[in-house]
């Protein structure tokens, strides 16, 4: 399965800094090349400047956050047609966060400090459906 992610550009889109480090560490590991934003507002600019495999994305951050952020993403991506997978990042697991992510457009749920196999896990369940 880690022969599937080398080289998949991935967008982590976090405001804590050693949220976004660690994540990335482990991206990296799995042979992921890793870009970085803080908010949701870099995210959306980075969209529109560069192409992603996957995005990992934050819900609670300052400036824009993740929701406002993916239904910009999804806005944008309706122009031509290319979604990008979209991975909620969260300190909740509540059924009520789950929906409201996926209402939102994104594709799967993670809670932070997630170990590999649990990326891992997350990426595999894209396969299979949203959130």
């Amino acid at each position: 399965m880690e022969q599937l992610l080398l080289g998949m550009r991935v967008l982590v889109v976090e405001d804590m800094l050693v949220n976004q480090k660690m994540l990335s560490l482990q991206l990296n590991r799995l042979g992921c090349e890793v870009l970085t934003a803080v908010n949701g507002s870099e995210a959306v600019a980075s969209i529109q400047t560069m192409k992603f495999d996957l995005i990992f994305m934050d819900i609670e951050m300052p400036i824009m956050n993740g929701i406002a952020a993916t239904t910009s993403i999804r806005q944008l991506e309706a122009a031509d047609r290319k979604r990008t997978p979209i991975i909620a990042l969260t300190g909740y697991k509540k059924e009520s966060d789950k929906q409201r992510c996926a209402a939102a457009g994104m594709d799967g749920y993670l809670s932070k400090g997630a170990n590999c196999q649990e990326i891992l896990d997350a990426i595999n369940k894209l396969s299979t459906g949203p959130v």
